[in-house]
């Protein structure tokens, strides 16, 4: 049987991390403001680094900002994260600005997240006798999942014929099995995978590995990986991401796993999400803004005295501004602003593109999965959408 300690299942399906002996601070990697929210999640993190004189972060030891789904953290006190206003109308979805604020909490923000850690429960779980410890904990309906020591036989892959996407027969009857005991109780579409991975990452957390990139992806797919994204997969793992080609013909243990969020639920986030009217600063879209730019090393953006304006240009047939060169010529002819034209094409490096974006303050573009780019736009900035 082959092992692999290291693999995390992702995009589909995901593994996650191993164990660390000793802590190396620098690991860590995270935005400087998200420091705080992990050492009053992990408690026993922040006396270590009190007392470890190698931890540079001992200036955050002493904040109280939290994660909104901790204990004592609710998204209306002052030291949460997440501080979502809604100041508009609901247009009928709601009866009170109470129950607006909270329902926008719970769909567009960490209460997703919250709802998802509160329904975690056992599915089966080991003596802890037997000597080998394995686990499986679900939350409702599956939508995520974790465990230790599970065993997944792929030797089946060696001779199927047909390429894997998006197929649900991938395992059988007896192809995935835990030595336990069941318990009775585009831009766009893409980055639906990543959003929906750092939610995974939050629910999971719960030591100082919550947000490691010492991890291995597995997509659970044959086809090859290739994508004009790619780079973004760096804010996850250090390692190559792999697919289930990669492991055809081979039984794999599993140390620790993740399986993640579902980048396409039903009533899940980002994807045809149902929201409230009205409400705005989602904290969990902020914080994946600051862990992408960070993990990316995308410099963070300063407000100029003049205001920076990025048209998004498209040469689809059904995106482009037919009068593109005039609106150019009349905004370039002002002189209290930066007008840049952004070409975005397939294959252009993604950092360089998010670096463009995190240095603008007003985004123009046609409707349509280039507006993504709103997502790492600094948080004075406006959109037109065209």
């Amino acid at each position: 049987m082959s092992t692999d300690k290291s693999i995390l299942l992702c995009c589909f399906l995901l593994k996650y991390f191993m164990c660390c002996h000793g802590i190396i601070w620098d690991d860590l990697d995270l935005p400087p403001q998200h420091l705080p929210g992990l050492f009053n999640l992990i408690p026993h993190l922040k006396e270590e680094c009190r007392h470890d004189a190698s931890c540079n972060f001992k200036a955050h030891l002493n904040s109280s900002t939290c994660w909104s789904y901790q204990d004592g953290c609710h998204f209306t006190r002052s030291w949460s994260y997440s501080q979502p206003i809604c100041n508009g109308d609901s247009r009928g979805w709601v009866t009170s600005k109470k129950e607006q604020l909270e329902l926008f909490y719970k769909q567009a923000d960490f209460g997703f997240v919250e709802e998802q850690r509160q329904q975690l429960r056992d599915f089966c779980h080991s003596d802890v006798k037997s000597g080998l410890v394995s686990r499986l904990e679900c939350t409702d309906h599956l939508k995520f999942c974790r465990g230790q020591h599970i065993w997944l036989n792929l030797t089946s892959l060696a001779t199927r014929s047909q390429p894997v996407r998006y197929h649900m027969d991938v395992l059988s009857s007896g192809d995935v099995q835990v030595s336990c005991f069941l318990s009775a109780v585009s831009l766009y579409h893409h980055f639906c995978d990543f959003v929906n991975l750092y939610m995974s990452q939050h629910v999971n957390a719960s030591d100082v590995n919550a947000f490691s990139t010492d991890v291995q992806v597995l997509i659970w797919e044959t086809y090859p990986y290739v994508s004009s994204f790619a780079a973004a997969w760096r804010a996850f793992t250090r390692h190559p991401v792999r697919t289930l080609a990669d492991f055809a013909g081979k039984r794999l243990c599993f140390k620790l796993v993740m399986f993640p969020l579902l980048p396409r639920m039903i009533f899940g986030l980002y994807y045809n999400t149902p929201l409230v009217w009205g409400c705005e600063r989602s904290g969990l879209f902020h914080a994946f803004n600051r862990h992408m730019l960070h993990r990316l090393r995308v410099p963070p953006s300063i407000a100029l005295p003049v205001v920076r304006v990025t048209l998004l240009a498209r040469h689809t047939q059904h995106r482009r501004i037919l009068n593109q060169r005039q609106l150019v010529q009349a905004a370039r002819s002002r002189t209290d602003i930066v007008f840049n034209v952004a070409e975005f094409e397939h294959g252009q490096d993604l950092v360089l593109q998010l670096r463009t974006i995190a240095a603008t303050d007003v985004l123009v573009g046609m409707h349509g999965a280039g507006l993504t780019h709103l997502l790492f736009l600094p948080d004075w900035a406006a959109v037109f959408e065209v």
